[in-house]
């Protein structure tokens, strides 16, 4: 989606050019002109998202998710627009709707990617692009063979496709979420540990345990400094291995 987005400005050129014949000088004004879409984007979107980020982070994905059924709608009509005023209006919707889908992804991955790593996070993101600027390309290169209509439609399914993904997505968000939030609490509660001058010998998290209907922990999730070996002697069944409750916790040193 992020690299057919990088795409619209010059498909959108290339299509006023050829298919609607608007000269160099004339497709400039136009682009200057419909540049506040961006601006009624921005004003429109952002409370949405933020609504709906309060509401709870899963919603997000749907949003990028509708707002790209929206754009390919867009992109779809204005590649097969008859006049030029309806394409002009089409690509205003494009712009407005474009403009959302990239910043609402990054406040996704923010959530969900731990403080520590976040910048390397940002920078694998990135590889997704690749994807997108190899099809870009071939649709590019298809131009000359198949006509720039029909060039400029193939972008609708990218962003079908990358709809479908990304609301996929939103079904484990809160899960990714709440993992990085106990992380940062646990790191928060060793930090003061050790200024109170106590030192933490084993952090949990999220433990939980189950016997009657089997399971048997799963989310363990436990610290150790680096270089250090804890364990926890006790006979079989002496509970050292279930926590008091089964239910999840930030932090809890021992």
């Amino acid at each position: 989606i992020s690299a057919a987005c990088l795409g619209l400005g010059e498909m959108r050129s290339l299509c006023y050019e050829k298919v609607f014949d608007v000269g160099h000088a004339n497709r400039g004004y136009l682009a200057a002109a419909l540049a506040p879409a961006q601006l009624i984007g921005l004003l429109i979107g952002t409370p949405i998202a933020t609504r709906l980020l309060a509401r709870g982070p899963a919603l997000i994905p749907r949003f990028v998710a509708g707002v790209s059924l929206i754009v390919a709608a867009a992109w779809a009509g204005f590649a097969l627009s008859p006049t030029l005023p309806i394409a002009i209006g089409l690509n205003a919707v494009l712009i407005a709707g474009a403009v959302r889908i990239t910043p609402v992804i990054f406040v996704a991955l923010s959530l969900t990617i731990p403080p520590k790593v976040r910048s390397f996070g940002y920078a694998a993101s990135a590889l997704w692009f690749l994807p997108g600027v190899v099809i870009y390309g071939i649709i590019g290169a298809l131009a000359d063979s198949i006509g720039l209509r029909a060039a400029i439609l193939l972008n609708a399914p990218i962003f079908l496709i990358g709809a479908a993904m990304i609301a996929a997505a939103g079904l484990e968000i809160d899960r990714d979420i709440r993992r990085v939030w106990g992380q940062a609490a646990a790191q928060s509660e060793v930090l003061y540990e050790r200024r109170q001058g106590r030192v933490k010998m084993l952090l949990c998290r999220g433990i939980s345990a189950k016997y009657d209907n089997v399971q048997g922990l799963f989310n363990v999730d436990f610290d150790t400094d680096q270089g250090e070996i804890v364990a926890l002697p006790g006979t079989n069944r002496a509970g050292n291995s279930t926590p008091p409750t089964d239910t999840p916790r930030a932090a809890r040193p021992s």
